[in-house]
């Protein structure tokens, strides 16, 4: 991996210079721009990586052992490789620094230069990680040097003065990811814990959690034990003591604190968990267990488990049906627009180009 980012990058270096000086008299910008590219053995090599990987990844999709896990192994690619980063306004986008991919600093790594056999065999699962990853770098290496033209002809057509070509004119090594890569990889911006949501509209279900639940039959046998009036069926504890309400929307899943009763049909967000993040869900009578990948929240989550009580039997088999599909339908969805990121784009995006 360090040897194809380092050689990358340092084609990334070349093919700057050599665009430079070609257009360095600015006459006739956009011919020699294309000339060169034809011509270069360094372009033809980038885009060849980026097809070849991505071709080889799209392979793993069907591949036995590997089709379950080709959505995961995508989304886990793009989630490690792009960082948040918050403006002002709190907004978030999501980039990759390329310039610290493949540094020339990795030139001098004993890894990269002596390669120790481990006694591991690879195995599908990370052959397809591995052309996933690459894909997805070498993508972004080519959407580099498309983002250097496009900005080189614009400042010649413009006519700007030489000070501003030379600074517009340098490698913007900063991947940023597009709407689709955010898609795909969950990236987008949701609604926080202690942030209010508003429930009009959204499929939503009153439960409790195991946790709640404790501590309401704690409550209500001290209560049983002093008027001698004992609900075996724990249908009283459920109506008589405070709810949550687990909200389910087409891509994730809220659990939220409902407000003072004029507000009903507001809440506030106690975790949310995207659709993708749930591993399984298994329905016990009343009770609904939900497997997910996601860090311990309190009393709702504990060693990648919920456990839900809904008031009846059939609800809590309504939720499990309604989250089944969710996931599934999301699943199809992704995977139809895993195509359209694994493949090469003969024209940049309006949110590839640079600013004017």
């Amino acid at each position: 991996v360090k040897a194809l980012e380092c050689v990358g990058h340092l084609g990334l270096m070349i093919l700057h210079q050599d665009l430079m000086a070609a257009v360095k008299d600015e006459e006739e910008t956009k011919n020699r721009i294309e000339k060169v590219l034809s011509k270069s053995p360094i372009w033809k090599a980038l885009k060849s990586a980026r097809d070849s990987f991505c071709e080889q990844a799209l392979q793993y999709r069907e591949a036995t052992g590997v089709s379950d896990l080709f959505l995961d192994l995508i989304e886990a690619a793009i989630r490690n490789r792009y960082t948040a980063r918050y403006s002002e306004s709190g907004s978030a986008s999501f980039t990759c620094l390329l310039n610290r991919q493949g540094h020339v600093d990795s030139a001098l790594d004993a890894e990269l230069l002596v390669r120790q056999i481990r006694g591991v065999s690879p195995n599908d699962v990370e052959t397809a990680r591995f052309c996933i990853n690459m894909g997805l770098h070498f993508r972004a290496l080519c959407k580099v040097i498309d983002r250097l033209c496009y900005s080189i002809e614009r400042d010649t057509k413009n006519h700007c003065s030489s000070k501003t070509q030379k600074e517009g004119n340098k490698l913007d090594l900063v991947d940023k990811a597009d709407e689709l890569s955010k898609t795909i990889g969950g990236l987008f911006d949701k609604p926080e814990a202690g942030a209010d949501l508003d429930l009009s509209g959204r499929m939503f279900f009153r439960f409790q959690s195991s946790m709640k639940r404790a501590e309401a039959r704690i409550i209500s046998g001290a209560t049983s034990s002093s008027t001698g009036n004992v609900r075996d069926d724990g249908m009283g504890v459920f109506r008589s003591t405070p709810h949550l309400v687990l909200v389910l929307d087409p891509t994730d899943v809220f659990v939220v604190k409902p407000m003072a009763k004029m507000e009903e049909n507001r809440g506030t967000v106690l975790c949310g968990i995207s659709l993708r993040s749930i591993i399984a869900a298994a329905a016990d009578g009343e009770w609904l267990h939900v497997a997910v990948r996601c860090p311990d929240v309190g009393s709702l989550i504990k060693n990648g488990n919920m456990a839900l009580k809904f008031e009846a039997p059939g609800t809590c088999l309504i939720v499990k049906q309604y989250l089944d599909r969710s996931r599934e339908v999301l699943r199809q969805e992704l995977m139809t627009k895993v195509p359209d990121l694994l493949h090469s784009r003969k024209t940049m995006s309006s949110e590839d180009k640079p600013k004017e």
